[in-house]
C-alpha cells in the first residue's frame, strides 16, 4: 500500500488524524518521502479545530508510529 492508499484508507480512530496527515502528504512529494516541517498552527488552521486537538491527535500518530517528531 502506498502513503495516498494509506492516508485515504486506514480507519483512523478520529477524522481530525486523516486530515493532519492529509496536510502532510500535500505538503511534498506525493510519494510520501522526504521531510516536512509543520507546526501546529498550520495544521490547525487547515483542519479548522483547536491547537490543543492538533497536538493532541499528532501526539497520537506519533505513538502510533505514523509520525516522527525530530
Amino acid at each position: 500500500m502506498n502513503v495516498a492508499d494509506f492516508v485515504n484508507k486506514y480507519p483512523f480512530s478520529n477524522p481530525l488524524q486523516r486530515l493532519i496527515l492529509l496536510k502532510i502528504l500535500m505538503s511534498g512529494s506525493l510519494n510520501g518521502e522526504g521531510e516536512r516541517v509543520l507546526d501546529h498552527e498550520v495544521l490547525a488552521n487547515f483542519c479548522c479545530c483547536s491547537k490543543p486537538a492538533m497536538f493532541r491527535e499528532s501526539k497520537k500518530l506519533e505513538r502510533l508510529g505514523f509520525l516522527s517528531a525530530h
